[in-house]
């Protein structure tokens, strides 16, 4: 129904620069909660859906901002025979500079927890924390911003995430 090739039809998601879906799995934080923490093998298989997600939408100059256990569902993918990891929730996603970040304690990058925006690596590094917390890492509540600053250093100072992502880090 456009008017020319490069116009918008009347359908008010028409130009929109991401796709919108409504896929149907279980989440992360449920797969779990029933399950334990991911074998190495499966966290680096999510770790590479999320990526693929993320690479894609980056060619769109878009970022997601809230990469946490809720926002990634797996679903049942026939051709591999196994579980393909989608990312969610991009009903926020940051399109432009003035749009802010959702701020998730536990997840977000430092730089996002810092200056309530997000840098190119923001993703990369909240995924990070993702793959972290499901191969098992202990990540504790956190109750401000400085306490989630503080457990990141801790944690790279440590070099306990490099320790715990030792079969998955080369992703």
């Amino acid at each position: 129904e456009k008017q020319s090739p490069k116009g918008c039809c009347d359908h008010p998601w028409c130009g929109t620069p991401i796709l919108v879906t409504c896929p149907v799995g279980e989440t992360l934080s449920s797969i779990l909660a029933h399950h334990g923490p991911f074998s190495a093998e499966e966290a680096t298989r999510c770790c590479r859906d999320c990526l693929a997600a993320l690479r894609s939408a980056k060619m769109a100059n878009i970022q997601h901002g809230d990469i946490c256990p809720e926002n990634i569902i797996c679903v049942s993918d026939s051709t591999r025979g196994s579980c393909l990891y989608v990312l969610v929730s991009w009903g926020r996603a940051i399109l432009e500079d003035r749009d802010s970040p959702e701020i998730n304690l536990q997840f977000s990058s430092a730089h996002a927890l810092q200056n309530a925006k997000l840098c190119p690596s923001s993703d990369a590094e909240s995924l990070i924390y993702l793959i972290y917390f499901i191969c098992g890492g202990n990540m504790q509540q956190q109750d401000s911003i400085e306490s989630a600053l503080q457990w990141r250093q801790r944690c790279w100072a440590k070099r306990l995430i490099q320790q715990r992502l030792g079969e998955v880090s080369a992703l």
